[in-house]
């Protein structure tokens, strides 16, 4: 075979092969970024009275702020400059400001911490400062950095449901944020408390069927009836249910 003929045959063994090499790649890494994904751990932290630190103070730091002190988290903001919001929280005494530029002992004996500056230099920074004193760390908009997403809340306590894109799209997490706050009524909270009192009162005269007399609640229609915007009847579907299930257990040897 001349040369010719065998580069001409390799060039197009080279060409079938270069579309199998692209979508292996694009296998490789579809299946890393599903690893990724399916790494994370879903967790709500209990976070009252625990330090937090949050670096900056501009308008995306004011929301991380705000979500933290509804949490009952010991606020620190270290930012040269504040909103006026911000500003007004650290002279109510609501967070402390220092009103200089971030240190890396800044992060010492914080719980976790928030690196919310607009210089991705600043919080790589405070990300390497804070896992180094064994801080779980948030860095805004460099999901590499980060132990933890913020998700995107519904709050109607006590329940709160939460949602995230594990920092592939926080716009859209919003809005499907935004279309659960749609669903859900404003005093659905109040249902969900309500089982709860009623858990309670099961956990005293049958501590050993709570999860029956949850899967009991689940389908006696309550949920569906709350969800529709009718309280009462939600309500009334969960006390006769409970009473049901506590004569049923009353009555066996």
């Amino acid at each position: 075979m001349s040369r010719s003929r065998l580069k001409a045959c390799s060039c197009i063994g080279q060409d079938r092969l270069r579309p199998r090499l692209s979508e292996w790649r694009a296998g490789v890494s579809e299946r890393k970024r599903a690893a990724a994904e399916a790494s994370l751990y879903p967790l709500f932290l209990k976070l009252n009275g625990a330090p937090a630190l949050v670096v900056g103070a501009g308008r995306v730091a004011r929301r991380k702020i705000e979500a933290l002190l509804e949490c009952g988290a010991q606020v620190t903001v270290v930012a040269p400059e504040a909103e006026a919001e911000i500003a007004m929280w650290a002279e109510a005494r609501r967070v402390a400001w220092h009103k200089r530029p971030f240190t890396p002992g800044d992060a010492t004996g914080q719980r976790l911490a928030i690196a919310a500056t607009s210089d991705r230099a600043v919080n790589a920074a405070v990300a390497e400062a804070a896992r180094t004193q064994g801080a779980l760390v948030n860095a805004v908009d460099m999901p590499d950095l980060c132990d933890f997403y913020v998700p995107a809340v519904v709050r109607r306590p006590p329940l709160l449901v939460a949602v995230s894109t594990a920092g592939n799209a926080p716009a859209l997490a919003r809005r499907v944020r935004e279309e659960l706050e749609a669903r859900f009524p404003a005093d659905i909270g109040a249902f969900f408390a309500d089982v709860g009192t009623q858990r309670e009162t099961i956990k005293l005269r049958a501590p050993g069927k709570v999860a029956l007399w949850g899967e009991r609640i689940a389908a006696c229609g309550a949920f569906e009836a709350a969800l529709a915007g009718r309280t009462e009847e939600a309500r009334r579907l969960v006390e006769a249910a409970t009473r049901e299930f506590i004569d049923t257990e009353d009555e066996q040897p």
